[in-house]
């Protein structure tokens, strides 16, 4: 009997703490995601909100990406047309801990700020066509 109870206890106390840990991620999500429109101009704003995805214009005007709401695999370099050609995965350490608004932020400051070059050295990159 009092295995059972301590084994009752020991299981609300991990769905407790579960549920902590959930509304924590609900809390930095939110954050992210207000800190990441802060830094949306208009057009990709609107993008984002209505697709969860926004473009970039690399620093020096010849690339464009779009970066779609994910963790991995949603960094495309598109053509004229306006067509992925190329997928990227490139993210920030810690992995699935970190919102996606936080990653994109990040991808969003690297291809438009001059550090390009560097988020192209360290992602996985994939042909598309």
């Amino acid at each position: 009997m009092a295995r059972e109870a301590r084994e009752l206890q020991q299981r609300e106390e991990r769905q407790r703490r579960e549920l902590e840990r959930q509304k924590k991620r609900e809390l930095a999500r939110g954050k992210a995601k207000t800190i990441l429109l802060e830094h949306l101009d208009g057009s990709q704003r609107e993008e984002y909100e209505k697709h969860q995805r926004f473009t970039v214009i690399s620093r020096d005007g010849k690339r464009v990406y779009q970066i779609k709401q994910g963790y991995q695999h949603n960094v495309f370099l598109l053509n004229p047309e306006g067509k992925p050609i190329r997928e990227y995965c490139g993210h920030l350490r810690g992995g699935y801990e970190i919102p996606h608004e936080d990653h994109m932020l990040a991808q969003k400051l690297m291809l438009e700020s001059g550090a390009e070059e560097e988020f192209l050295k360290v992602a996985n990159v994939r042909r598309l066509a």
